[in-house]
């Protein structure tokens, strides 16, 4: 079973979901301390999905912490190393991959 099968199948008729196809997320959209959205990319536009709710970060071992990491969630000094402003010091996100 695929996860499309299992977990978004199910709840796609929900009036809080939308799906969007051909998009790649580039960061959290981080409002103080609360997750506000996803900034995303689709068809060379860049575009932000804001929500109410909670964001859930869900794009693998590799790409999950590399999404927190672009949305300036992660080990501090690696960040500044990259110019990426530190919203969260946190050293476990992307530790021993």
């Amino acid at each position: 079973m695929s996860a499309a099968s299992g977990y978004l199948k199910p709840a796609a008729n929900r009036p809080n979901l939308e799906v969007l196809t051909g998009a790649a997320a580039r960061r959290i959209v981080v409002d103080g301390k609360r997750a506000a959205g996803v900034e995303y990319e689709r068809a060379s536009r860049v575009e932000v999905a804001h929500v109410r709710g909670e964001v859930i970060v869900s794009a693998s071992a590799i790409n999950s912490p590399k999404l927190l990491m672009l949305s300036g969630i992660g080990p501090g000094a690696l960040l500044q190393r990259h110019g990426i402003e530190v919203i969260r010091d946190s050293a476990g996100v992307g530790r021993n991959l």
